[in-house]
């Protein structure tokens, strides 16, 4: 497969990681909030905790930057858009350490750093589930928060993966399975467990292990 506009960064890169978040700021507004808790009380997945917040995403890039030459890292995270049914209050909890699109505003400083919007942007030819495969594809190292897109980038493309879950119903025979697709699971349930995952299962290593793919 040709690469697509916008999936390679400016450096010369042998290597890459990608690194998968959510938006959950909308759980935290009030309406959203309700809603989330009364799936919580019927035993439903909840998704609070699950996110990188803006801290530990800086701390993920600036260790790539100063452990790993010719390493470029492929951010994906979706937009949450408008949901009528919440309204559109722009409040946040205590919780929330990411307010929309200051994760975007923090690439610009990794020349390093390719979001995948900006790919999906420069394909609009291209189906979007095309898109993110095909980018996701050229790679095998994978920093993912739980849930279907983590399933996925497993499917598509095996590798190593970083899974951080706090909550959710997704249990150890679920990441077990992904072995099939030819993925390896380290699953995290707190800030401090990413670090030390990320630190001596990807840095440690320089990022060799993680190829780009021609």
């Amino acid at each position: 497969m040709q690469d697509l506009p916008g999936s390679k960064s400016s450096i010369e890169a042998a290597y890459s990681i990608v690194i998968a978040n959510k938006d959950v700021s909308n759980m935290f507004q009030p309406k959203a909030k309700a809603f989330w808790e009364k799936r919580e009380k019927a035993d439903e997945v909840s998704d609070q905790g699950n996110q990188f917040s803006l801290a530990v995403l800086k701390k993920m890039l600036d260790g790539v930057r100063e452990h790993c030459p010719n390493t470029q890292v492929v951010y994906v995270r979706n937009r949450q858009k408008y949901n009528p049914d919440f309204g559109n209050e722009n409040v946040f909890g205590t919780n929330v350490t990411m307010k929309p699109h200051t994760d975007f505003a923090l690439l610009k400083d990794y020349k390093f750093a390719v979001n995948m919007e900006d790919v999906h942007d420069l394909s609009p030819n291209v189906n979007f589930n095309e898109r993110q495969l095909r980018v996701l594809a050229k790679n095998n190292c994978f920093i993912s928060t739980r849930g279907g897109f983590q399933a996925l980038t497993a499917f598509a493309a095996g590798g190593k993966h970083i899974v951080k879950q706090v909550r959710g119903k997704e249990r150890s025979g679920f990441y077990n399975r992904q072995g099939r697709w030819g993925a390896t699971v380290s699953l995290v349930h707190n800030d401090d467990s990413l670090d030390h995952a990320f630190t001596e299962e990807i840095l440690a290593g320089g990022c060799k292990m993680c190829n780009l793919l021609d």
